[in-house]
């Protein structure tokens, strides 16, 4: 008896490259894999290290943790000030919280991930923060992405983190030279530059806005 053999269609194929491909790109200045619903800080070729959030915000817009409405328009960096809390640190881990408070006089919100890339007193990005959701120094409370309000003269926050020693043991730090951390609100492109307390050696992560009360 003569045995048939099938040939599977050549679209398949194509069709698993063109899938290998998509699946397979990412950021080409942190190696990190792209992330479609949260902003990075990032560096464009050729600059001096300007962090821009190049993402909107992630999760459903169903209101703050205190109940407040989102009406409440998004923030603009105009009416943030950005700073942030004492550095702290436990078994191998640094973080610290940043604080963006509305300098406004009415009401707005902010949802999702700030950009922040850790630089050198010249401007050069040394490491550009990977977004997760929660880490060592935890996230946000709920367990997910949420907007929160900020009434005039209150406070968001989120975290920042990273191990203060290479995993390996070896003396290499990849952020050792950074002295300035540039944060960029969720879903805006002007970065704001603070002093970094942090000793950066690997990693680097930063987790999602958050109210005072999940701190």
């Amino acid at each position: 008896m003569r045995r048939q053999t099938r040939t599977r269609p050549a679209v398949l194929l194509v069709g698993c490259a063109l899938t290998l491909v998509a699946c397979s790109s990412g950021s080409p200045l942190t190696g990190q894999p792209a992330a479609s619903s949260s902003p990075a800080a990032t560096v464009a070729s050729g600059t001096t290290g300007v962090a821009t959030a190049t993402a909107a915000s992630s999760g459903a817009a169903v209101g703050s943790p205190g109940g407040a409405s989102r009406a409440a328009p998004e923030c603009a960096a105009a009416q943030l000030h950005v700073g942030e809390t004492s550095a702290e640190g436990a078994t191998g881990h640094v973080f610290v919280s940043l604080r963006f408070t509305n300098t406004g006089h009415a009401a707005c919100f902010l949802q999702g991930y700030p950009g922040v890339a850790a630089v050198t007193a010249g401007g050069r990005v040394e490491l550009n923060a990977r977004r997760t959701l929660t880490g060592f120094a935890s996230g946000p409370g709920q367990g997910r992405v949420t907007p929160v309000t900020i009434r005039p003269g209150q406070s968001a926050y989120a975290i920042t983190e990273a191990e203060d020693a290479a995993p390996d043991g070896s003396a290499a730090c990849a952020g050792k030279s950074a002295t300035r951390l540039l944060v960029t609100p969720p879903d805006q492109t002007m970065p704001t530059s603070i002093p970094n307390h942090l000793r950066i050696c690997a990693d680097f992560q930063i987790h999602p806005i958050i109210s005072s009360g999940n701190l």
